[in-house]
């Protein structure tokens, strides 16, 4: 098993056209959607036979918009439970707990509070998720995923 990665994507790669220029609807429209450059790394530590250290960084970078700079801490234990902690730089901070139920299905919670002069007036957020991974018919060789 590899206990490294490093990963990249770049989501919305294409731009997308919101709205017709000449419209009404384009005259409102104040944003736009850009790529996002993501690159992930990290590594992951047996402590023992039942807890595991995951630390990693991600960068972030978006046209027109200073990188993010992302610095997480997991702690995985009977590689079921995940707590850890993470801030990006000058953002926002949080915590996060995961639940690995079974092979199929994950249940995640977070909470994360502005850290820059948003925090006047973003008292933070919370997020749940529940991920099921559909089962596959072929036989596969299936490599853990922590990043």
């Amino acid at each position: 098993m590899k206990d490294h990665l490093v990963w990249h994507s770049v989501p919305r790669v294409l731009r997308n056209k919101l709205e017709k220029k000449g419209t009404s609807e384009y005259e409102l429209l104040g944003g736009s959607q850009e790529p996002m450059f993501i690159l992930t790394a990290g590594k992951m530590w047996k402590v023992n036979k039942q807890v595991k250290l995951q630390p990693n960084v991600v960068l972030r970078s978006v046209w027109g918009a200073p990188m993010s700079i992302g610095a997480f801490f997991n702690v995985i234990m009977m590689d079921q439970f995940t707590a850890g902690i993470y801030s990006h730089l000058g953002e926002n901070a949080g915590i996060l707990f995961q639940w690995q139920v079974n092979k199929q299905f994950r249940v995640c919670y977070s909470f994360d509070v502005a850290t820059s002069a948003l925090i006047t007036t973003n008292f933070g957020s919370h997020e749940l998720a529940a991920c099921f991974m559909i089962p596959s018919r072929k036989k596969r060789i299936v490599y853990p995923r922590y990043f």
